[in-house]
């Protein structure tokens, strides 16, 4: 005889539940719905757990309250320290120097105007390809 399907909780879809504790699956096997089941369970752990406890809560609370106090920390040093400035050949300046070195060498050229009339071509190479194909296709 087939197992009965049961109905998630979270996603209401029909699933068959496992067959060796079938009464204790609550959801499908969905990793959505995995997650969000555990989350509830968790919660209501959590909450029941307060309710019922009272050293619990306190520990807790001071447990929260250490967390933010640290955060807040780490944001205090984050602004008033700055990321550090960019290596030297990080700059634009540097990047068109290394690129126009490169090209130099792949078209085995070292005059100034032409270097500059092979880099127009690459560049209006460039934005045909970041078009995409609709682009590039000849008119018809």
């Amino acid at each position: 005889m087939a197992p009965a399907l049961s109905r998630c909780r979270i996603c209401g879809r029909t699933f068959r539940p496992n067959r060796y504790n079938p009464e204790h699956q609550h959801c499908c096997g969905r990793d959505e719905c995995v997650r969000e089941c555990t989350r509830r369970r968790q919660r209501e752990w959590y909450a029941r757990r307060c309710r019922d406890d009272p050293a619990f809560t306190e520990k807790a609370r001071r447990r929260c309250a250490a967390a933010n106090r640290r955060r807040r920390e780490r944001q205090k040093l984050s602004a008033s320290n700055p990321p550090p400035d960019l290596p030297p050949e990080a700059t634009l300046q540097a990047l068109f120097e290394t690129v126009s070195g490169f090209l130099s060498q792949v078209t085995d050229t070292t005059d100034p105007v032409e270097l500059l009339a092979s880099m127009r071509q690459y560049r209006e190479r460039g934005r045909r390809m970041a078009r995409g194909p609709a682009a590039t296709a000849p008119d018809g």
